[in-house]
């Protein structure tokens, strides 16, 4: 009874509905609902599992070849245990990628960010834009594939103009082999296995289907994690810096080649030493190194007077000093011959790169609109590596803002002018000791040096982050990094450059350093 109860008011209501909106609409009866979905897509329509008659299954097909064309080193360390080597094959499809990873711990969270695991981050991009010229930037053909030890993987892809990545999604299949556990310290590494269709990469094939690729610019990145037991809360990781790989952009990119067999070869590195040097052979650029690659400014010559030209067509450009790793370095390097498009904000200086920061002690062509002759400064990442601090807020009662107290500081020699005489810059590193030279005077010093006598012109200590070393397990770790020339929009000439070690680098600043501190 009591179900027949409700039911009654229910069917009222509904013909009461049904009356006043044929009455609303004089009568009106709407069409019937006409639109049918298309067929499903097929299941199987991205399954790329043998395209090429290859395997996406983690193990290197004999297509990739005996060689690696990219070995990718811990800290840049050729002795290292941990190492990356990748290996790429030019299918008719798409682009092959096989990289083969040497690590002791495998830590996953399951939890965390893929790049906060034991993972790899690759990076492929056509050499061209469809116009034909040169790419200097990223653009949405431009894939980024992040995946770990534990199968987990994340897909991104480059925002045009910007030089920045998004995740986003493009077709694509991957397969991951582990060699020893999870969350152990005692494995040996694992396998990783890629394919992406040319399509994705902004490839179109011709009337007969064939995409004719012939050159690709490629880069891999590797996050090594010091926790051997998968903690949630573990958020930092130490990644490479070998070929900058801290951050993929063009510059940093191994341009490779097909060989006939479909396996590739690398354009600027054949010897397996990836600091690539392109240069113009003739012409008025002759001896002009492209800075879209890294750069060897040691030139493997040992008897000084060595000279080389910077040109930033891109707003950002860098060369690095062959071999530079270390904790305990001096380097110095003479600019002259500064240009720049005011557009551009002009920048350059010398650079250290950490494996979480990098920082350049620049002097700068413009300022405002104005000539900025004499003007210096050092500039560091932000915290979330989102840019470079230019325009941070500077307040030097701000222990969280100091750097940006010191950007733009001026030469206190009125009669020093770098666009028409040059400028020599240095930066000592000793562990956590930071300084930076202005025509041999300690302009800039991080808190570690002051403490360790270290007097600069500035007084206020830099405020420098992801610099220091720090305890893991018990065992202190201090981190390496590399030096070199980094452009921001602006030309130079570069000369008498110098990078010594040890002994040798305390040598070249014992007469700045007053006591030896505490």
């Amino acid at each position: 009874m009591m179900k027949k109860r409700l039911m009654l008011p229910l069917i009222a209501c509904l013909l009461l509905l049904a009356a006043s909106l044929t009455a609303c609409g004089g009568g009106y009866t709407f069409a019937p609902y006409s639109y049918t979905n298309k067929a499903p897509i097929p299941a199987d329509i991205h399954d790329f599992t043998s395209v090429d008659g290859m395997t996406v299954d983690g193990v290197r097909d004999a297509q990739y070849g005996d060689a690696a064309q990219h070995r990718l080193y811990y800290k840049n360390n050729v002795n290292s245990d941990i190492y990356v080597d990748a290996y790429l094959y030019f299918g008719d499809e798409g682009i092959h990628c096989f990289v083969s990873v040497k690590d002791n711990i495998l830590s996953f969270n399951a939890n965390r960010s893929v790049y906060l695991n034991s993972s790899v981050e690759l990076f492929f991009n056509a050499t061209q834009t469809k116009s034909g010229r040169q790419k200097t930037s990223i653009d949405n053909a431009t894939c980024q594939w992040r995946i770990d030890c534990g199968g987990k993987s994340a897909k991104l892809c480059g925002i045009g103009g910007r030089n920045a990545y998004t995740g986003s999604y493009f077709d694509g299949q991957f397969a991951v082999n582990l060699n020893g556990e999870l969350n152990s310290q005692d494995a040996t590494g694992f396998d990783v296995e890629t394919f992406i269709p040319w399509y994705e990469l902004g490839f179109t094939p011709d009337e007969n289907g064939d995409y004719g690729v012939t050159e690709l610019m490629f880069n891999v990145a590797y996050n090594h994690k010091d926790d051997p037991y998968g903690a949630e809360d573990n958020t930092s990781r130490a990644r490479s810096m070998k070929t900058f790989s801290y951050q993929a952009t063009p510059y940093t990119w191994v341009p490779l080649a097909k060989n006939a067999d479909g396996t590739a070869r690398n354009l600027t590195s054949p010897d397996g030493n990836f600091f690539g040097t392109l240069i113009v052979e003739g012409g008025l650029l002759a001896g002009v190194y492209e800075p879209t690659y890294l750069v060897d400014l040691s030139q493997d010559n040992d008897e000084g007077g060595n000279k080389m030209f910077i040109r930033s067509d891109s707003p950002t450009a860098y060369a690095v000093v062959k071999n530079s790793t270390s904790s305990h370095f001096y380097y110095e390097a003479y600019l002259s011959g500064i240009s720049g498009e005011q557009s551009n904000t002009p920048k350059i200086g010398i650079t250290v790169l950490f494996p979480a920061n990098r920082i350049t002690l620049y002097i700068k062509m413009y300022d405002g609109a104005n000539i900025a002759d004499g003007i210096c400064g050092v500039v560091q990442r932000t915290i979330t590596n989102g840019g470079y601090n230019w325009s941070e807020a500077a307040d030097p009662n701000d222990d969280t803002m100091n750097w940006g107290y010191y950007t733009n500081s001026k030469f206190p020699d009125p009669d020093n002018h770098f666009i028409t005489e040059g400028v020599k810059l240095a930066i000592y590193r000793e562990d956590d000791i930071l300084c930076f030279f202005v025509n041999d005077e300690l302009y800039f010093a991080n808190r570690a040096a002051i403490d360790a006598g270290f007097t600069p012109l500035c007084e206020q200590p830099l405020n420098l982050h992801d610099t220091a070393s720090r305890e893991i397990f018990g065992t202190k770790i201090v981190d390496d990094s590399i030096v070199g020339v980094f452009s921001f929009g602006a030309n130079a000439t570069v000369s008498d450059y110098t990078f010594v070690k040890g002994d040798d680098a305390s040598a070249r600043v014992a007469s700045y350093r007053t006591s030896q501190g505490d």
